[in-house]
Parts: C-alpha cells; structure tokens; sequence
C-alpha cells in the first residue's frame, strides 16, 4: 500500500502542474489578448472636428493586463491608419483622454470624413506602433499604415469631419 501512496504523490504533482501551467497560459491570453472595453464618448459621431481636437473616453479592464491604449485616425479616402503620437492619459474612474489630428495640416482636407478608432494593443503591437512613430518623427514623413500590426483589438470607433 505505501508503493501505491508514492505514485499517488506523483500523480498528484503531475496533475498539479498541469493544472497551474493551463491556468497561466490562459492568464497570459487574456492579459495579452483582451484589454477590456474603451469608449469613445467625445467628440460624438459625426462632429465637425479642426485640425487638432481632444478624444475622451472611459476605459475598464484589468489592472494586471499589458494592453495599451491607442487613438488612431484613418482618413476614409486614404485608407491608410495613422497612430496617434499622445498616449491618452489617463484620468479618473477609468477616464482617458488625447489630443488627435485630422488633415495633414489645419487647411487640408477640409470637409472630408475621417474615422477615429480606439484600439488597444498588447507589447509587441505597442512596440510596432512606436516604430512607426518614432521613423516618422525622424524622416518628417507621415506615410501611414496600410494595415495595423498583429495584436490590436478594435474596441470603439467614430467618423468625424474636419471643418
């Protein structure tokens, strides 16, 4: 009977194991994958926007995710996604807010239709997002993003017109 209880003891350990290592795993996608929920609630749908205007918003997830938040603006006409430099700060009660531009400056692309999105995006997208920003900054060219890295998660979006 006690050879038996040993292998018992293993099989408990293994199942142990197993069951904590599952149990990371799913920890680790949701906190990579999830990043809770983002409202933008200002400006509203349809606004007339300038060139430069500041996005509000609510946002709730967990405190142990690695999602960032990102406010990034897609003329409809170019198609091409365009990350926002301002991280939103973040304010009380889930509050966040960011300064956004519409228009490659104040008197272009007057009247056209803009979407503005409120992504949030896990480390390496995040990381990417950076890149993008930091090798526009530095050859003064703002070309764009065809399409978004992997690992960012739409959460809410509004159309905007710039006035």
């Amino acid at each position: 009977m006690e050879n038996y209880q040993h292998i018992w003891n293993w099989i408990n350990l293994l199942f142990g194991g197993i069951g904590l290592f599952l149990g990371m795993a799913i920890f680790r996608f949701i906190s990579n994958n999830v990043g809770g929920s983002v409202t933008i609630n200002y400006p509203e749908s349809g606004s007339k926007v300038p060139h430069e205007f500041e996005c509000r918003g609510t946002r709730s997830w967990a405190r142990w995710s690695n999602q960032e938040l990102w406010i990034i603006v897609r003329p409809i006409k170019a198609g091409k996604f365009f990350p926002q430099g301002n991280m939103p700060a973040p304010g009380k009660k889930g509050a966040w807010r960011s300064l956004a531009y519409v228009g490659s400056h104040p008197g272009a692309e007057l009247g056209d239709s803009f979407d503005v999105y409120a992504y949030t995006a896990n480390a390496a997208a995040s990381a990417e997002l950076r890149e993008y920003l930091f090798e526009s900054r530095l050859n003064n060219s703002w070309n764009g993003l065809t399409r978004l890295p992997d690992g960012c998660f739409l959460k809410d979006q509004i159309e905007v017109v710039h006035q």
